[in-house]
């Protein structure tokens, strides 16, 4: 598909956007009870805001990162570096996302699906700026994006599909989720800095 070919142009640029047991039977269950303590301790891997970042969690992400990084640039595996860059960028993006998610949760902060759409619609997001679905002028058209994703849907449901069409159709599908959801945590934090912005500032009548 041509979206295909030019998200991976463009694959820098995208790259540059996670009670015990009861004691019936104490001398066993208190075994069972330390050995699992000792797991649950050994999953996890930081804390924010009281909340234990679980190595699954953590793992996932990376996997998830790893796969996009992969389909953006058309490479077939990663080098040492390159995951550990990854890694740490994954990190930092899960802080990141709980702090903010945290904090705008306190002060209910939210974005919906109908704000999303909207700023799909309008198109002027600098993240949808790196992505192919623009017009002639260069702007992102989300009716371009529409058609692009029903006709992933279309292919993966078509029995006859040739597997390396339904693989790319489901990437393609794949990365936008990643994209989207990169966007909505986007907003999130605008709204959330947008917020401190305007109570540090002082209005006319505070200034007199």
């Amino acid at each position: 598909m041509a979206a295909l070919q030019t998200i991976r142009s463009k694959g820098k640029v995208l790259i540059a956007v996670v009670g015990l047991a009861l004691f019936a039977f104490i001398a066993e269950e208190f075994v069972r009870s330390l050995s699992y303590s000792q797991n649950e301790s050994r999953q996890r891997i930081g804390e924010v805001y009281g909340e234990s970042i679980n190595i699954q969690e953590y793992s996932k992400l990376v996997e998830e990162y790893t796969s996009v990084v992969k389909f953006t640039s058309g490479m077939t595996s990663l080098t040492d570096d390159q995951l550990t860059m990854l890694r740490d960028q994954v990190w930092q993006n899960l802080v990141e996302t709980e702090l903010i998610g945290n904090e705008a949760d306190k002060l209910g902060l939210t974005v919906t699906d109908n704000e999303l759409l909207q700023i799909l619609i309008k198109g002027e997001h600098p993240m949808l700026q790196q992505t192919p679905f623009r017009n002639q002028q260069g702007k992102f058209d989300y009716t371009l994006l529409k058609q692009t994703l029903d006709q992933c849907k279309e292919i993966l449901i078509t029995p006859d599909a040739s597997s390396d069409l339904v693989e790319e159709a489901r990437s393609l599908t794949q990365w936008w989720k990643f994209i989207e959801g990169n966007l909505r945590n986007s907003i999130l934090a605008q709204k959330y800095q947008n917020l401190l912005v305007a109570s540090i500032l002082s209005n006319p009548v505070e200034a007199q």
